[in-house]
């Protein structure tokens, strides 16, 4: 049995959807260079998966068109054969765009704009007017079913998906402590403590894309404070990550890897951050009880900066709580 996966299979629906919506109406309206609404609908949905993302490159598409439009504009009617001033213009834009946007969140701008400018001035027939008009005109209408298709089709909020994150790299956290709290083999812990490191990368490089995208959605816009709390939500996720490697090493270095009490501690913090994964419709609590019990046993803890490592890694566990249950 094939197993497909569902997000994928959605947002390869999503985009097919947008082609062909896109193709549809540029035959029904006799769209001039109709082809450029169905590329510009690819671009727009190939690797946006949010309402924010898309939304985001959406409006950077637009705008780097539009640019390299209205230079080309420029260029069309004040000196449309002279090829020289043609090829300074290109090479000063392409320049600048560059320097500009280059290696920056929005280089998809100075990439485009510089294309775009290419393809009018020197393209198969020249610097061309109905071109530059045309082309803006097919990548507006391109990005209009590009949205179109993500907010009709099952669309994903990225706000939502930062929580789904927070919870996942919380988990992941988790189900560490959970898998060599118990281990006695340093190259298996390592294994172990690698393999949970390279996920967090990825999901700290997904969150903070996330992160980004939902500032470009309607809800995070009216409520500006979502954002800074999913921003701090990463910030202490990363922040506990490094006590807990702290935590484990220092046992380790110490030769202390059979330490019971570390091992009640550990089970202990596992038990709380269950309680943070709470059904749908109902608010996440402060367990204070578990927390009690968390603290009486790091309290009890001989070795000193073990004991600080670990009182830290509960203030900042419970900066995260609050957070989530904001």
């Amino acid at each position: 049995m094939i197993n497909l996966d569902k997000k994928k299979l959605i947002r390869a629906t999503r985009l097919i959807i947008a082609l062909s919506t896109g193709s549809i109406a540029s035959y029904l309206l006799q769209i001039p260079m109709s082809g450029w609404v169905m590329i510009t609908a690819c671009v727009v949905l190939f690797d946006q998966d949010t309402v924010g993302g898309t939304i985001n490159r959406s409006k950077l598409r637009f705008m780097a068109t539009f640019y390299g439009a209205m230079i080309s504009l420029g260029c069309i009617f004040f000196f449309p054969h002279n090829l020289v001033l043609i090829w300074l213009a290109i090479g000063l834009t392409t320049f600048i765009c560059a320097y500009i946007y280059m290696s920056t969140p929005k280089s998809y701008i100075g990439l485009l704009g510089s294309m775009t400018l290419v393809i009018i001035l020197i393209g198969s027939h020249g610097p061309n007017l109905h071109t530059a008009i045309y082309r803006t005109m097919d990548i507006g209408i391109g990005v209009l079913f590009a949205l179109l298709s993500m907010l009709l089709f099952f669309p994903e909020y990225a706000l939502e998906r930062a929580n789904t994150l927070t919870l996942k790299s919380l988990g992941e956290i988790n189900k560490l402590m959970k898998t060599i709290k118990d281990e006695h083999d340093l190259e298996k812990i390592r294994q172990h403590t690698q393999t949970v490191e390279m996920t967090l990368l990825q999901d700290i490089t997904n969150f903070n894309k996330t992160i980004d995208d939902a500032k470009h959605e309607l809800k995070a816009r009216k409520h500006p404070e979502l954002i800074e709390k999913y921003s701090q939500s990463l910030l202490q996720i990363r922040r506990l990550y490094r006590l807990l490697m702290f935590i484990f090493y220092y046992e380790i270095d110490q030769s202390h890897m059979d330490n019971q009490k570390l091992h009640l501690i550990i089970a202990q913090i596992s038990t709380v951050i269950d309680t943070f994964y709470v059904p749908k419709n109902e608010s996440a609590q402060i367990d204070l009880v578990q927390y009690e019990k968390l603290e009486q046993l790091i309290i009890e803890t001989k070795e000193e900066t073990l004991k600080k490592a670990l009182l830290h890694f509960v203030v900042e566990l419970k900066k995260l709580n609050l957070l989530m249950i904001k």
